[in-house]
């Protein structure tokens, strides 16, 4: 799959972004079978280490033409094991040279595309 990133900045001119994927939830079964209680992904550290081992996506800063959109592909890899249910990783993009770029990438701190997008992943 690719995420795109539009860049229609008020300024005009070109800008340079970063993608980041992060793991952002799953089913309640899913955090049961890793021990964890509650469903904050950020407390159940296993979980979100496996996640994150799954999806790979070009790391660094890319250039998007005004008024263009910029493709990053993202493959997630499900390995055999995976409990069954429903995994969600958040999609964000940040303007690295924008003002009030954080110096990462987070579903905490993006400044582009006003929200994150979730992808979905059923395992069966």
């Amino acid at each position: 799959m690719s995420a795109g990133v539009k860049n229609n900045a008020d300024d005009g001119a070109s800008h340079k972004f970063v993608l980041n994927v992060v793991p952002a939830a799953a089913s309640v079964s899913i955090f049961s079978s890793y021990g964890c209680s509650g469903t904050d992904i950020n407390s159940c550290v296993a979980l979100e280490n496996d996640m994150a081992g799954w999806v790979t996506f070009p790391a660094g800063v890319f250039t998007v033409q005004i008024n263009s959109v910029g493709y990053r592909d993202i493959t997630i890899t499900i390995p055999d094991d995976a409990k069954t249910g429903t995994y969600q990783f958040d999609a964000v993009v940040c303007c690295t040279d924008c003002a009030d770029y954080a110096g990462s990438c987070t579903t905490d701190n993006l400044n582009w595309g006003g929200s994150a997008q979730p992808i979905q992943i059923i395992v069966e």
